[in-house]
């Protein structure tokens, strides 16, 4: 049980031939990575000396580890140029540029802003906030490492305030939330649960019993459940505490029909009282686990199929050691008689709702049915009203590291969720660089999408500094001398292949509401509808396809 592991991964909760999970892997495996990290560093002014020391301290912390590429910030990222009619390649942010003061430090904000490969990437247009970026190698420990690197972070002497953002850290936290919910709503639910039994048999059997059975079901299922590898889940750390109302409730029944047997024998009214409650308890038991058991054969995410493995596994151990530990443990305790009232006046519950409810149920049961009856119909329609939402970041309170950090990403750099669009073709053709370009000039259009990044914005941009054409150059050649001076540039592995025969578009979206995801898919099938091309072929994913 102490082994059991949290997995927040929704993608590894999804069958293998689900098509928008095997494209989001095949993501992955292809460009090298489709986790994208993100740390937010927050202050007055990013381009201050103090905090480009700062983001330069992050930066470098991060390239000590292997499991991560493509790690980018203000400080490290290339700036392209031409000097005296040489290509030149230098930091956006050198020696030479470097502000030492505010005022150098504002200046040098204006200079940056116009560059739109950064703004709205890596700085936010006020200035007041940065990211550095980077993306796990495919394969890795994605959680694992993510934990050990906020841990190293924080061992960091920054001054300025700043955020872990983007899904692999959001699972970190999922995992934390989880661990802590188990450790913090079990004691509980445990506290909660001896009250009532105390304030319904006022001794200790009658606290003790119940919980121990509950308690040794728990202890097993998730032993069980940590034996087969099966790991939990942001659905399945909550079966505990079903396990523990679920697992108590036969021992109850048992204790309460010991209580008013009236043989003085114990161990003959432990048999007297099994023989009658024997048949319900296992029909209890059995039909309980049919209902969990549904999930495990109807459930088409892995995280449910778990949550009714792990929920009927304690079923049936409770039902098995309520009819079999509960009756031998109490057939070696000394029979315990009802204690006898010291008056026969009924109580406050009794006078002012149990005995005005009986009343009202037998003498009226008509009046009873037609308002059950009517709740159930407004029920019925409020079902329809049911709206579904996934996104893991609301279920943060506002003033968690997770809610803040994503509200800082929509409001400056664009949103939160990365979507890829693969292009697959021959990347050096003129025609495909286009076809990108054309593509992200459709999807910015859409108040959905913060921004888009791709290998035909470089190649533009690298044209503009070179020729002065803020194009795609529409020949060959012209590419390829384009394509030779970028040959050197590892961070492109994100962007495209090294056979070039495939690249992506990384766009940012920005969720707005429960429509948001069919809504930016219908506008992208307009457009893959318009633009069919014997030269290429594009496909789209990302976590927000995935979770709807």
């Amino acid at each position: 049980m102490l082994s059991i592991k949290v997995d927040s991964n929704i993608v590894n909760s999804l069958p293998k031939d689900d098509p928008e999970a095997s494209l989001f892997r095949a993501v992955g495996d292809r460009f090298g990575s489709n986790e994208i990290g993100m740390i937010i560093i927050k202050s007055d002014n990013v381009l201050m000396p103090n905090v480009l020391d700062d983001i330069a301290l992050i930066t470098d912390s991060l390239s000590n580890f292997p499991e991560l590429t493509a790690i980018t910030s203000i400080t490290n990222i290339m700036n392209l140029q031409v000097v005296d009619g040489d290509f030149e390649v230098d930091n956006l942010i050198n020696q030479g540029n470097r502000p030492r003061n505010r005022a150098q430090a504002d200046s040098l904000l204006k200079i940056i802003a116009a560059n739109e490969m950064v703004t709205g990437n890596l700085i936010s247009k006020d200035g007041k906030a940065a990211v550095v970026m980077f993306s796990y190698i495919d394969s890795v420990a994605v959680e694992k490492v993510s934990a050990n690197m906020m841990a190293r972070i924080e061992k960091l002497p920054i001054n300025e305030e700043y955020y872990f953002a983007g899904a692999p850290f959001m699972r970190t936290y999922v995992s934390k939330v989880v661990r802590h919910d188990m450790s913090r709503l079990i004691p509980i639910s445990f506290l909660i649960i001896s009250l009532l039994l105390y304030l319904s048999f006022h001794n200790l059997r009658g606290i003790f019993l119940p919980l121990l059975t509950a308690g040794l079901a728990i202890v097993w299922s998730m032993g069980v459940f940590a034996l087969l590898g099966i790991k939990l889940s942001m659905v399945s750390n909550n079966v505990p505490i079903i396990i523990l109302a679920v697992g108590t409730a036969d021992a109850i029944h048992i204790l309460n029909r010991v209580n008013h047997c009236k043989e003085k024998n114990q161990a003959t009214a432990v048999r007297l009282s099994m023989n009658v409650i024997l048949v319900p308890l296992i029909l209890t038991t059995l039909t309980t686990m049919v209902g969990f058991m549904s999930f495990i054969f109807g459930a088409y995410l892995g995280m449910i199929r778990d949550f009714g493995i792990l929920a009927s596994l304690g079923t049936f151990f409770a039902g098995i050691l309520a009819i079999t530990f509960v009756p031998a443990l109490l057939a070696t305790l000394p029979h315990q008689e009802l204690k006898k009232k010291k008056s026969n006046k009924p109580s406050k519950i009794n006078q002012l709702l149990l005995e005005p409810l009986s009343r009202k149920v037998v003498q009226q049961p008509r009046k009873v049915i037609m308002v059950w009856l009517m709740i159930f119909a407004l029920s019925i329609g409020g079902i329809f009203m049911l709206k579904r939402s996934v996104s893991v970041a609301g279920y943060f309170k506002k003033n968690h590291p997770v809610s803040i950090s994503e509200e800082i990403l929509a409001k400056d750099f664009g949103g939160t969720k990365p979507i890829f669009i693969v292009f697959k073709g021959d990347i050096q053709s003129p025609k495909v660089l286009h076809a990108m370009m054309d593509m992200e000039d459709y999807m910015k259009k859409s108040p959905l999408i913060g921004s888009t990044q791709s290998i035909a914005d470089i190649i533009r941009n690298l044209n503009y500094i070179i020729q002065g054409q803020n194009k795609i150059p529409d020949d060959e050649s012209s590419i390829g001398q384009l394509w030779f001076m970028l040959s050197n540039q590892e961070n492109l592995n994100h962007l495209v292949t090294e056979d070039l025969d495939q690249a992506l578009i990384i766009a940012k979206f920005q969720d707005q509401g429960a429509t948001s995801t069919i809504d930016i898919q219908n506008y992208m099938q307009r457009y893959f509808d318009a633009h069919q091309s014997e030269d290429y072929s594009v496909q789209m994913t990302g976590m927000p396809f995935v979770n709807a």
